[in-house]
């Protein structure tokens, strides 16, 4: 209890600090226990124009422009919207002196001071300002009349049903439904969106569809009415659509669906589908037998879909594919770009990204084709699931250059730098992805040395200087194991096959303990393949030995 009130304090403090402030706030969702009393909150003045359709009073006393006054209304459709308790309007007659009416609506009943009362109790906003307008106008003489909603009413709502957290919430009612359900924790997982029930003791029951209301941009949204009940059904029949459109997947079914009400609850079609060519799979009794129906876009408004109805609608066999590459790295505009196949090369890509930076290192760049179909991609498959079995040392080797995901295209954007028609400015394929690395001058050498690290990089100066550089071989260095790792393509050299160390290159000095650990490993698949063999030499041996013996016999 004493927690309620103390959330209940602060909820009408905030109301009230933010009023003074400027800003009307309007009642955080939340479990109506835990909330104050509208009814018994003091009157507060508005003070500023909000999403509840509040107006400031001095611009509405001193201005004397009448377009002020016709976006009041700006955030509620009107024709979703119904009166009830706690709304406020605010009247505008015009004449040699403006006349301003506020006007309260208790239950479903509008008083209008001095003019009368209407009954709003089954019209809409949009339908009861056009019947005050009326009835001022026939009161005061005059021509024009503008009515605004000035302060929305508060509602008190049970929501139940497949929902997060079923409860009574107090809601602001300029709320549309799927913000209500959105606000209060969403609905269950097997909640069906399609038919949400507004259940009202006078007025009956409405039907909600809010996936509709979500996807479709024209369907009119729902408001709450005073007394409406939340009730979320369970999801029960279901259809299927998939194929060029936006939003692939399962959706609950209503009788009475039309195949354009599918298509548009899945986002439209995309382009590139083939509006002749949209093919319904139908169940046929309650055993497996299909029937499948083809239709064209102009028979989806008249064609009945029925539960559990599986659509596809098919891509056009002509279409022209989308196919892009990117580019990252020193160019002066980095990102995605189109590609035309057989046609778009290498530096077609490179100048249309702005060309290199200053900091572009030729070196150390690369193209990466990971939708490259590997015929190697079925032997590397097999040696890592071998489980247990010994590989060789040439397997090893194999699975060193294969495992890293991608497959680099060879390139030398070195000597395609000085010569734009070499072999190497390659047509590029759909997905590849180039690199353009950025010069950082120094050569990275690590493992047994003394001060491993970045060295700055020397144009000319061979490993042994990059060594003495990083202090010099520690005792444990294995140096016979050096390899050089290149920059761009990552290829792992012995020393004599290096031509010259480059900025971006490493210099790999293995220790003597990794070494040893190495070999001892190597050495233990050795052995282990020569007992494998020698067990199956004797198996075949005994075999033999059997066969002899009985053919003697």
């Amino acid at each position: 209890m004493r927690k309620n009130a103390i959330i209940a304090i602060i909820v009408f403090c905030a109301q009230v600090f933010a009023q003074i402030g400027g800003v009307q706030v309007f009642p955080h969702l939340m479990p109506q226990q835990m909330q104050p009393s509208i009814m018994n909150m003091p009157s507060i003045s508005p003070t500023t124009i909000m999403a509840g359709g509040t107006l400031s009073n001095d611009a509405l006393l001193n201005s004397i422009n009448p377009n002020l006054y016709s976006g009041t209304d700006l955030y509620i459709d009107e024709n979703a919207y119904f009166l009830g308790s706690g709304d406020i309007l605010r009247a505008v007659i015009w004449g040699v002196g403006e006349t301003v009416i506020s006007i309260t609506v208790a239950g479903e009943t509008v008083i209008i001071p001095s003019v009368g009362a209407i009954d709003v109790g089954f019209v809409t906003l949009n339908e009861a300002k056009k019947e005050i307008i009326a009835k001022i106008k026939n009161k005061y003489k005059t021509d024009r009349v503008d009515v605004f909603l000035e302060k929305v009413k508060d509602v008190s709502v049970q929501v139940q049903g497949h929902v997060n957290f079923p409860n009574t919430y107090i809601i602001s009612g300029n709320l549309a439904i799927p913000s209500i359900l959105e606000q209060i924790g969403g609905t269950a997982a097997n909640a069906n969106l399609r038919a949400i029930q507004l259940i009202h003791p006078k007025y009956g029951t409405r039907i909600v569809d809010v996936m509709k209301t979500n996807r479709i941009v024209d369907y009119p949204a729902t408001n709450l009415r005073s007394g409406d009940r939340i009730f979320v059904p369970q999801r029960d029949l279901r259809v299927s659509i998939s194929g060029e459109v936006h939003f692939s997947g399962d959706y609950d079914f209503i009788p009475g669906d039309k195949l354009s009400d599918l298509i548009k609850l899945s986002g439209g079609m995309f382009a590139s589908a083939d509006s002749s060519r949209i093919i319904v799979t139908r169940f046929v009794g309650q055993n497996d037998e299909i029937r499948k129906i083809t239709l064209t876009a102009a028979d989806a408004d008249n064609f009945a879909l029925e539960k559990d109805d599986i659509v596809l609608v098919s891509r056009k066999s002509e279409y022209r594919p989308v196919r892009r590459v990117s580019i990252t790295g020193e160019v002066k505009f980095p990102g995605t770009y189109s590609i035309r196949e057989t046609h778009t090369r290498l530096i077609d890509i490179i100048e249309l990204a702005g060309g290199l930076t200053e900091q572009a290192f030729l070196g150390g760049s690369k193209i990466v084709r990971r939708n490259f179909i590997d015929p190697a991609a079925r032997n590397q498959h097999k040696l890592q699931n071998r489980g247990n079995v010994q590989i060789t040392p040439a397997d090893n080797n194999f699975l060193k250059y294969r495992t890293n995901g991608e497959t680099q295209v060879n390139i030398d954007f070195v000597q395609l730098n000085l010569d734009k028609n070499s072999i190497e400015n390659i047509i590029l394929k759909a997905g590849d992805e180039i690199h353009i690395a950025r010069n950082s001058w120094t050569v990275n050498v690590m493992g047994g040395v003394l001060r491993p690290g970045l060295v700055e990089f020397s144009p000319g100066k061979d490993l042994a200087y990059y060594i003495e550089q990083a202090g010099g071989y520690k005792k444990d260095a294995v140096r016979r194991k050096v390899r050089v790792v290149k920059a761009g393509s990552e290829v792992w050299l012995r020393p004599n096959q290096v031509t010259s160390i480059e900025q971006g290159d490493a210099i790999w000095i293995p220790e003597r303990d990794f070494v040893e650990k190495q070999e001892k490993q190597q050495n233990v698949s050795i052995v282990g393949g020569i007992l494998g063999i020698a067990g199956s030499v004797a198996t075949i041996i005994t075999a033999a030995i059997t066969v002899i013996a009985f053919v003697e016999r």
